[in-house]
């Protein structure tokens, strides 16, 4: 009778105990997974600027950028002095004229505040080179390059003479400043159907076009 009682109390004191450890680690066989949110970065790019100073308070903010190997009598440089002149005309402020040349080792600098006329070794002028047709030409604002290019001399006179006329709509009243808004700078038109209808080169780089012998193309 003892043995028996003894055995009803040792299963009690079991099944209490199996109770108990079911009440302080939850179900058996259940996994308790903890419920965390991994945090994403995203990242934001800089909206593109709605307006540009060319001058402000009577000091130029862009340089003009031409091409180093460019032979001094050629157009691209002649249109690049001019727009100097325009500026200079306009407010009495002088930018600098320099190249495209840097010193070995270093790279050209996107961040700065430059006019880019014709062909340049600026991503941001073949950026704007191999959105075009061989007929066509544009101004445009790349991140903080202006860039003004067309394939050929025709070409390149006119880019130039719609970005002097733009400057010459923006300057302020007491000649101080120069603010270009995007609208006012990205321009682009088509010359000649016919170079416009050509398929693009894809053997290296073409640079321009210009008239040949009894004015051929």
């Amino acid at each position: 009778m003892k043995k028996k009682i003894l055995l009803l109390a040792l299963a009690a004191v079991m099944l209490l105990s199996t109770l108990c450890a079911c009440g302080e680690g939850g179900n058996v066989g259940e996994t308790t997974v903890s419920d965390t949110t991994a945090e994403t970065t995203v990242a934001t790019t800089e909206p593109a600027p709605t307006s540009v100073d060319i001058v402000a308070d009577g000091k130029p903010v862009f340089k003009v950028i031409r091409d180093e190997d460019a032979e001094t009598s050629a157009v691209v440089v002649s249109q690049a002095r001019s727009i100097l002149d325009k500026i200079k005309g306009l407010t009495g402020a002088m930018p600098k004229l320099e190249t495209d040349w840097v010193k070995r080792g270093s790279q050209l600098d996107s961040s700065t505040y430059e006019i880019l006329v014709g062909v340049t070794d600026y991503p941001e002028t073949k950026e704007v080179m191999d959105s075009l047709t061989y007929g066509e030409w544009a101004v445009r604002l790349v991140g903080n390059k202006i860039v003004i290019f067309g394939f050929s001399d025709t070409s390149m006179s006119h880019a130039v003479s719609r970005f002097n006329r733009a400057l010459e709509k923006a300057v302020s009243e007491d000649k101080k400043s120069i603010t270009l808004t995007a609208e006012e700078i990205n321009q682009t038109d088509a010359l000649d159907a016919q170079m416009s209808a050509l398929p693009q080169y894809e053997g290296g780089n073409f640079l321009s076009y210009y008239k040949a012998g009894n004015d051929v193309d």
